[in-house]
């Protein structure tokens, strides 16, 4: 099954744009086929074709088939690796798995400052059609972990940090899957000292993955796994 996004449902009509009228041209979709429209907020419709431009598309006649009351409970605040490739796999898996909010980091052994943030959208949205998921995940703007800290109690009900020092507990001991779950995941090099003792200053709690040590984007991955299966 194939679907398509509009985030805007108005009555029983949606318009796509320009980018997802080119998909129904690649797939070969004509006016009066049935297609899925998906808005991204947690619902699913069927609707009909009725006009097809190169521009948008509309979709007429929608009827609600889906609906997912919630979006997923997890959200990630991560240091985006060097290379944009590695960092791109994870928004993708992340997507797929899982994940409400992602928040990426600007901290003390980050490798990268800038972010391509229209192409991970894209990225983002491409993944949340092909895994059928219908919440499709907030990338906020890169932030420093201060600025990051000075709001974060308020975002979610549980607030962990993952790091390698002793007197760590394994998250998925910590976790209630029926409670938002807010993690902190540092670069290559790890959190500092200093940005763990300023997270826990927070509240946050210092988390293991596991015995082994990951790469960034693969312990993203992982922490998605780990949720979405506790």
């Amino acid at each position: 099954m194939n679907q398509f996004f509009a985030p805007i449902i108005k009555d029983t009509i949606a318009i796509l744009s320009e980018a997802e009228s080119l998909h129904l041209r690649v797939l070969r979709v004509k006016e009066g086929d049935q297609v899925n429209i998906v808005d991204g907020y947690g619902h699913r419709y069927s609707g009909r074709i009725s006009k097809m431009h190169k521009k948008a598309t509309e979709v007429a006649n929608l009827t609600l088939t889906e609906r997912a009351e919630n979006p997923p409970l997890l959200d990630i605040a991560i240091a985006p690796t060097k290379s944009n490739d590695r960092f791109e796999w994870f928004l993708e898996k992340s997507t797929e798995l899982g994940i409400r909010n992602i928040y990426p980091l600007l901290t003390f052994h980050s490798e990268r400052k800038v972010l391509k943030l229209a192409r991970m959208q894209k990225i983002i949205l491409s993944a949340m059609k092909q895994s059928l998921r219908l919440w499709q995940p907030t990338l906020h703007e890169m932030q420093s972990l201060d600025r990051f800290l000075a709001n974060a109690d308020l975002l979610s009900e549980q607030n962990y940090i993952a790091h390698l020092k002793e007197n760590t507990q394994a998250f998925t001991s910590l976790i209630q899957t029926n409670k938002s779950c807010l993690l902190m995941i540092g670069p290559e090099g790890g959190f500092s000292d200093d940005e763990i003792e300023k997270a826990e200053s927070k509240g946050f709690k210092g988390v293991s993955l596991g015995e082994k040590r990951y790469r960034t984007e693969t312990a993203g991955m992982l922490a998605c796994a780990l949720f979405g299966n506790s």
